[in-house]
């Protein structure tokens, strides 16, 4: 069997899952609430530039007009995504194909959330890290359906490693705002149990060493992903990405299921679907020819 179009399957039944855990995660009792619009969308508000913050603002003042039918509705749409991304149907006189229009309908509606709902990932607030979700997970969403929809060339399984390492040195790039060499923010390294007591043994600078080490990481996993991508290293960024995703994304809040807010299961599990075609177009190990 071809393992591109194996790789095609898993990613399609992965990201159809994920829409399908979104759908049921939005059908949440506290989602039908102001609670929702007050813990998850107004806080993507803060330290916005001004047409930004007036776009999202805009969205919120809509969604508040009924809380309640607005969100059963983008409840359906996420569950309509998820099925047919996983059960699709073709017509055997047509062209219509559900799967592809599933990628079609996620990309506009990730693109919607990510605006909306994640104010751009706070990629324009100074607050945005890799470490708790930048640059937000509907944008990999998106990414993922794109990829999804054109992985017909022989290039497609170098394409999502390629953009994993791009978005590795982004958080990269992220930490270098200025907040994240304050002491009152110490990066996310920084906050572990035991890291944290080993850099308050060097003062004031501290801060500087943690937020260094977790710049230092992601660029260095982002420049492998571009230049040398391999198994070894796809192992380490999907081990780093598991630690994140417990210690930085909290798993995406799933835990409070059935009574929180959460939206979805975060960053961290979608990007380690970007490293996936190195599994599947690369052998476990290279020989040198004879």
């Amino acid at each position: 069997m071809d393992r591109k179009w194996d790789l095609w399957r898993v990613l399609m039944t992965c990201l159809g899952g994920f829409w399908l855990l979104d759908g049921i995660l939005q059908l949440q009792p506290a989602m039908f609430t102001s609670a929702f619009v007050n813990t998850v969308l107004a806080p993507n508000l803060q330290s916005q530039p001004h047409i930004i913050e007036t776009l999202v603002a805009f969205g919120i003042r809509v969604f508040s007009i009924n809380i309640f039918w607005f969100n059963l509705a983008s409840a359906l749409i996420q569950l309509l995504i998820g099925v047919l991304l996983l059960f699709p149907f073709r017509r055997a006189t047509g062209r219509f194909d559900t799967q592809r229009f599933g990628l079609w309908l996620s990309i506009i509606w990730a693109f919607i959330v990510w605006i909306f709902g994640e104010g751009f990932g706070l990629l324009f607030t100074g607050s945005a890290t890799f470490y708790t979700g930048g640059p937000g997970s509907a944008l990999l969403y998106l990414i993922l359906a794109l990829f999804l929809l054109y992985s017909s060339s022989d290039s497609g399984g170098k394409r999502l490693p390629l953009a994993a390492g791009i978005i590795f040195i982004l958080g990269g790039l992220l930490n270098l705002a200025p907040m994240f060499w304050q002491p009152t923010m110490l990066s996310m390294l920084a906050m572990t149990p035991g890291v944290s007591a080993t850099l308050s043994t060097f003062g004031a600078q501290g801060t500087m060493i943690g937020n260094l080490i977790a710049i230092d990481v992601l660029v260095f996993i982002g420049i492998f992903l571009i230049l040398a991508p391999n198994r070894p290293i796809a192992w380490i960024a999907i081990i780093f990405l598991a630690v994140i995703w417990a210690i930085g994304q909290n798993f995406g809040g799933l835990q409070t299921f059935p009574f929180g807010t959460a939206t979805d299961p975060n960053s961290a599990p979608l990007l380690a679907l970007f490293l996936l075609p190195i599994f599947f177009t690369m052998p476990p190990a290279q020989t040198s020819p004879q």
